[in-house]
Protein backbone atom coordinates (compact mmCIF):
# COMPACT_ATOMS: atom_id res chain seq x y z
CA UNK A 1 0.00 0.00 0.00
CA UNK A 2 1.38 3.50 -0.91
CA UNK A 3 2.47 6.18 1.92
CA UNK A 4 -0.37 7.94 2.91
CA UNK A 5 1.20 11.28 1.39
CA UNK A 6 0.86 9.22 -1.73
CA UNK A 7 -2.79 8.52 -2.11
CA UNK A 8 -5.07 9.35 -4.70
CA UNK A 9 -6.06 12.95 -3.61
CA UNK A 10 -9.99 11.71 -2.55
CA UNK A 11 -8.12 10.46 0.75
CA UNK A 12 -7.16 13.91 1.52
CA UNK A 13 -10.51 15.39 0.46
CA UNK A 14 -12.26 13.18 2.50
CA UNK A 15 -10.23 14.79 5.66
CA UNK A 16 -11.33 17.84 3.74
CA UNK A 17 -15.39 17.09 4.27
CA UNK A 18 -14.75 15.98 8.39
CA UNK A 19 -13.03 19.80 9.14
CA UNK A 20 -14.95 22.15 6.43
CA UNK A 21 -17.86 23.74 8.68
CA UNK A 22 -15.09 24.81 10.92
CA UNK A 23 -12.20 25.58 8.34
CA UNK A 24 -15.26 27.95 6.75
CA UNK A 25 -16.24 29.70 9.94
CA UNK A 26 -12.52 30.57 10.97
CA UNK A 27 -11.60 31.80 7.31
CA UNK A 28 -14.16 33.59 7.26
CA UNK A 29 -13.76 35.55 10.78
CA UNK A 30 -10.36 36.63 9.30
CA UNK A 31 -9.20 40.12 9.12
CA UNK A 32 -6.20 40.14 6.63
CA UNK A 33 -5.09 37.78 3.98
CA UNK A 34 -1.76 37.00 6.10
CA UNK A 35 -4.58 35.83 8.71
CA UNK A 36 -5.97 33.79 6.44
CA UNK A 37 -3.08 31.82 4.88
CA UNK A 38 -2.73 31.07 8.48
CA UNK A 39 -5.34 29.53 9.07
CA UNK A 40 -5.09 27.92 5.74
CA UNK A 41 -2.11 26.54 6.97
CA UNK A 42 -3.51 25.70 10.63
CA UNK A 43 -5.96 23.36 8.74
CA UNK A 44 -3.50 21.67 6.67
CA UNK A 45 -1.17 20.32 9.61
CA UNK A 46 -4.47 19.33 10.68
CA UNK A 47 -5.77 16.82 8.30
CA UNK A 48 -3.10 16.63 6.08
CA UNK A 49 -0.05 14.36 6.17
CA UNK A 50 3.38 16.21 6.45
CA UNK A 51 4.38 17.74 3.13
CA UNK A 52 1.25 17.61 1.72
CA UNK A 53 0.34 20.62 -0.45
CA UNK A 54 -3.39 18.54 -1.70
CA UNK A 55 -4.94 20.33 1.11
CA UNK A 56 -3.40 23.33 1.08
CA UNK A 57 -4.23 23.34 -2.60
CA UNK A 58 -8.33 22.62 -2.28
CA UNK A 59 -8.83 25.14 0.49
CA UNK A 60 -7.23 27.76 -1.39
CA UNK A 61 -9.40 26.98 -4.29
CA UNK A 62 -12.14 26.98 -3.05
CA UNK A 63 -11.82 30.38 -1.36
CA UNK A 64 -13.70 33.30 -3.93
CA UNK A 65 -10.80 36.21 -2.36
CA UNK A 66 -8.32 36.72 0.20
CA UNK A 67 -8.39 40.71 -0.30
CA UNK A 68 -9.05 42.35 2.89
CA UNK A 69 -11.20 44.46 2.44
CA UNK A 70 -13.02 42.12 0.02
CA UNK A 71 -14.36 43.27 -3.62
CA UNK A 72 -17.68 43.43 -4.37
CA UNK A 73 -19.73 40.51 -4.33
CA UNK A 74 -20.38 40.11 -7.92
CA UNK A 75 -17.17 40.87 -9.15
CA UNK A 76 -15.55 37.83 -6.76
CA UNK A 77 -18.30 35.66 -7.59
CA UNK A 78 -17.51 36.09 -11.57
CA UNK A 79 -13.84 35.66 -10.35
CA UNK A 80 -14.68 32.30 -8.99
CA UNK A 81 -16.54 30.99 -12.17
CA UNK A 82 -13.33 31.44 -14.49
CA UNK A 83 -11.58 30.43 -11.50
CA UNK A 84 -12.74 26.81 -11.58
CA UNK A 85 -11.08 26.14 -15.02
CA UNK A 86 -7.83 26.13 -13.13
CA UNK A 87 -8.87 23.82 -10.14
CA UNK A 88 -8.51 19.87 -10.30
CA UNK A 89 -11.09 17.28 -9.44
CA UNK A 90 -10.90 17.41 -5.73
CA UNK A 91 -11.77 20.91 -5.57
CA UNK A 92 -14.28 20.85 -7.25
CA UNK A 93 -15.23 17.75 -5.32
CA UNK A 94 -15.09 20.01 -2.16
CA UNK A 95 -16.27 23.14 -3.74
CA UNK A 96 -19.61 21.88 -5.01
CA UNK A 97 -20.52 19.89 -2.30
CA UNK A 98 -20.27 23.39 -0.17
CA UNK A 99 -21.83 24.86 -2.85
CA UNK A 100 -24.72 21.73 -2.35
CA UNK A 101 -24.84 22.23 1.51
CA UNK A 102 -25.36 26.33 1.06
CA UNK A 103 -28.82 25.76 -0.90
CA UNK A 104 -30.12 23.46 0.80
CA UNK A 105 -30.10 25.34 3.57
CA UNK A 106 -31.43 27.70 0.98
CA UNK A 107 -34.01 25.89 -0.24
CA UNK A 108 -34.84 24.52 3.77
CA UNK A 109 -35.09 28.18 4.99
CA UNK A 110 -36.77 29.40 1.68
CA UNK A 111 -39.64 26.61 2.55
CA UNK A 112 -39.78 28.07 6.22
CA UNK A 113 -39.61 31.87 5.72
CA UNK A 114 -40.57 32.43 1.94
CA UNK A 115 -38.65 35.42 0.37
CA UNK A 116 -37.40 36.70 4.18
CA UNK A 117 -34.23 34.41 3.62
CA UNK A 118 -32.72 36.55 0.89
CA UNK A 119 -32.26 39.56 3.39
CA UNK A 120 -29.03 37.95 5.07
CA UNK A 121 -27.33 37.42 1.39
CA UNK A 122 -25.21 40.21 0.31
CA UNK A 123 -26.02 39.64 -3.98
CA UNK A 124 -29.62 39.53 -3.36
CA UNK A 125 -32.35 37.25 -4.36
CA UNK A 126 -31.86 37.58 -8.47
CA UNK A 127 -27.77 37.78 -7.97
CA UNK A 128 -27.54 34.71 -5.96
CA UNK A 129 -30.07 32.52 -8.39
CA UNK A 130 -27.35 33.74 -11.34
CA UNK A 131 -24.46 32.46 -8.87
CA UNK A 132 -25.65 29.24 -8.18
CA UNK A 133 -27.31 28.06 -11.69
CA UNK A 134 -23.62 29.45 -13.21
CA UNK A 135 -22.22 26.83 -10.39
CA UNK A 136 -24.19 24.52 -12.00
CA UNK A 137 -23.33 25.39 -15.40
CA UNK A 138 -19.58 25.58 -14.64
CA UNK A 139 -19.72 22.60 -12.92
CA UNK A 140 -21.07 20.47 -15.78
CA UNK A 141 -18.49 21.44 -18.06
CA UNK A 142 -15.80 18.97 -16.35
CA UNK A 143 -18.06 15.85 -16.32
CA UNK A 144 -16.57 14.77 -12.92
CA UNK A 145 -18.78 14.19 -9.67
CA UNK A 146 -21.97 14.12 -11.86
CA UNK A 147 -24.10 12.67 -9.35
CA UNK A 148 -22.92 15.37 -6.78
CA UNK A 149 -23.58 18.09 -9.33
CA UNK A 150 -27.17 16.60 -10.65
CA UNK A 151 -28.17 17.48 -6.79
CA UNK A 152 -26.94 21.08 -6.88
CA UNK A 153 -29.20 21.27 -10.03
CA UNK A 154 -31.68 19.50 -8.60
CA UNK A 155 -32.14 22.27 -5.73
CA UNK A 156 -31.43 24.83 -7.47
CA UNK A 157 -33.64 24.25 -9.95
CA UNK A 158 -36.09 23.63 -7.02
CA UNK A 159 -35.56 26.63 -5.59
CA UNK A 160 -35.89 28.94 -9.31
CA UNK A 161 -39.32 26.94 -8.91
CA UNK A 162 -40.37 28.41 -5.52
CA UNK A 163 -39.34 31.68 -6.59
CA UNK A 164 -41.11 31.44 -9.66
CA UNK A 165 -44.40 30.27 -8.31
CA UNK A 166 -43.85 33.12 -5.53
CA UNK A 167 -44.50 35.42 -8.41
CA UNK A 168 -41.35 36.44 -9.53
CA UNK A 169 -39.25 34.41 -12.01
CA UNK A 170 -35.35 34.24 -11.36
CA UNK A 171 -33.20 36.52 -13.52
CA UNK A 172 -30.54 33.75 -14.17
CA UNK A 173 -28.47 36.11 -16.79
CA UNK A 174 -28.90 39.98 -13.93
CA UNK A 175 -26.11 41.79 -13.63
Amino acid sequence: MPARSERQPEFHTLRIFSVWPALRSNTARTKTKASARYSMIRLKMLVAPPGSTIVATIVEGCTDTLETPKPPWRERKEKYLAHLKETDASTRLVSAADKLFNVRSILRELRQRGDAVWARFSGGKKDRLWYYRALVTAFRQYGDHSDLIDELDRVVTEIEKLVRDEGESPAVNAK
